[in-house]
């Protein structure tokens, strides 16, 4: 049951990401201005409604606090290692839209192994939300330059972080739970800040 889930949590990724291989005017505008503005919005809106929100309403304001500055101070930190063979802004999405991909993942494997009747539904949410999500990514990186193929393969790869989350979930379901909060908003401040530089290189 994990593996199933984590692969169909995947494959709905990598599903939203095959945006990237659009055509004509629409992936023009995808690379420019438009595709910059849609995505920085959209980001916005997904670290708002996804995921802090939802750690507001389940965590402490401390760990809410710490858990923003905490995925800030990543996405800067990562983003300036120079080994990953990308610009600036575009380390800090690979960095930013992987990070939020992890408490979805968790929060999956927690349903699974806590044994809980809502585990299927769960899955089938986060998968379903995937689907833009991995669009959000292609969109993102398309905007940046990237060719068709990069701009799938790299949202692609966003999502695959949460395999690995789904397993770790559902093995430490009793660890992981409490710290969902400080996860989420963890993504959220990460999501939040490559957001606001994409906005920020609209000219």
């Amino acid at each position: 049951m994990v593996i199933i889930a984590g692969l169909i949590l995947v494959f709905a990724g990598a599903t939203g990401s095959a945006v990237s291989f659009c055509t004509g005017k629409l992936h023009t505008a995808l690379q420019g201005k438009t595709g910059r503005l849609c995505t920085g919005l959209i980001m916005f809106a997904a670290a708002i409604w996804g995921l802090l929100i939802p750690a507001i309403q389940s965590g402490l304001p401390i760990e809410i606090l710490a858990g923003i500055a905490a995925g800030i101070a990543a996405v800067t930190v990562v983003s300036r290692v120079e080994l990953l063979p990308y610009n600036h802004n575009e380390r800090a999405l690979l960095v930013a839209l992987t990070l939020h991909n992890v408490p979805e993942g968790l929060a999956s494997g927690l349903a699974i192994g806590s044994g809980t009747a809502s585990a299927l539904p769960i899955i089938i949410a986060v998968a379903a939300q995937n689907i833009p999500d991995g669009a959000i990514a292609a969109l993102a990186f398309s905007s940046a330059g990237e060719s068709k193929r990069r701009a799938f393969a790299l949202a692609t790869l966003t999502g695959v972080i949460e395999f690995p989350a789904v397993i770790a979930g559902a093995l430490s379901a009793s660890i992981a739970e409490p710290i969902m909060p400080f996860l989420l908003s963890f993504a959220a401040g990460a999501m939040c800040l490559a957001a606001a530089r994409q906005l920020t290189v609209i000219k």
